[in-house]
């Protein structure tokens, strides 16, 4: 019988771009059996995000094994495993309007999750085992939604930070992503399938600064085999039924108010324009729009269980900058087949 042989990934950050799914290429090094994850380290992530805290990969890439409060001499029916461990979990954050960027935990050496880091930013320091990480005067708290879900691999949420600088206003990053090791690309997905959960979010009025929280926990994520296409489905009690879709042609979005009572600062001026590129569009007739639509796949054997969506338009609409109706949603979603 052979042991575990425990690694785990460096911390890499890398520009994500808008549109499609992302992976990247880690040096590896080994880490000590001394240094293996322990019961108090796994409780410890627990506090931030339900996803394991450790994942084991044979040497096939198809035997794959959750880890958690493994040892560096523990043995599973002879087989070598390779660990992976909470930095090798990705995610991308919604940025400026139509961009995205990456965020990553960081962690000790025995697996604890120590610090979170923003691309091409500085570490932020986790305060204890809370939820809440420090750096250069600034704060993070990290709330993640999923932990109802039940996912796994995957997560998404809310960064809610507070600037240093005295009296500029604390503001929200959402986020979805997960583990590298178990995504899967859209090639590899054998068949149809449909995820359901929860989708949340915020929008504003970049104007007047009027917003409203959106949540749908019953929200869906649909993924056509044949076609490619991707569809998400989410309905709110104070805004509009909402669905977006991505299609070799672009991203469309619909927004429903039937039945609804919206308030006129979160409201759309004009209906969206169709197969949008992912970005920033600067239209005719007094209308600029900027869509992001990203979507990650998690399972085992190229078979999804778990899924996260990134959501964003925002819309410009009109001839006076000092009237404009300027309104951006900003949404997450995550679901289990």
């Amino acid at each position: 019988m052979k042991k575990y042989v425990f690694l785990t990934s460096i911390l890499a950050l890398a520009a994500c771009g808008g549109g499609g799914h992302h992976h990247h290429d880690y040096s590896m090094p080994a880490i000590p059996a001394e240094n293996a994850i322990r019961a108090s380290d796994v409780a410890s992530n627990g506090t931030l995000t339900a996803m394991a805290s450790e994942i084991g990969v044979d040497a096939n890439g198809n035997q794959i094994i959750l880890a958690r409060g493994a040892t560096g001499t523990v043995v599973r029916d002879g087989v070598e495993y390779t660990a992976y461990r909470l930095d090798d979990v990705d995610f991308e954050v919604l940025s400026t309007p139509g961009d995205t960027q990456d965020l990553r935990f960081t962690v000790d050496k025995n697996g604890r999750i120590d610090g979170i880091r923003f691309e091409n930013a500085p570490k932020m320091v986790r305060t204890g085992d809370t939820d809440k990480f420090t750096g250069n005067g600034a704060e993070a708290q990290y709330i993640s939604y999923s932990k109802d879900l039940g996912l796994k691999y995957a997560d998404f949420g809310t960064v809610h930070i507070t600037p240093a600088q005295a009296g500029q206003a604390a503001y929200d990053r959402i986020f979805a992503g997960g583990y590298d090791i178990k995504e899967i690309d859209d090639d590899n997905i054998a068949s149809d399938a449909v995820f359901t959960g929860t989708a949340k979010g915020v929008v504003t009025n970049g104007t007047t600064g009027t917003s409203a929280q959106l949540e749908d926990k019953n929200a869906s994520l649909a993924f056509n085999k044949a076609t490619g296409n991707e569809t998400l489905n989410a309905s709110f009690d104070n805004w509009y039924d909402m669905n977006v879709t991505k299609t070799k042609a672009g991203i469309t979005a619909t927004f429903d108010e039937a039945g609804k009572t919206i308030a006129n600062d979160v409201k759309f001026a004009q209906a969206p324009s169709a197969n949008l590129p992912e970005g920033v569009t600067n239209s005719f007739n007094n209308l600029s729009e900027a869509v992001v639509f990203d979507t990650e796949y998690y399972g085992d054997h190229n078979v999804p269980s778990e899924a996260t969506a990134l959501v964003q338009y925002q819309q410009i609409a009109g001839s006076n900058p000092n009237n404009l109706q300027n309104v951006n949603v900003s949404m997450g979603f995550g679901g289990k087949r």
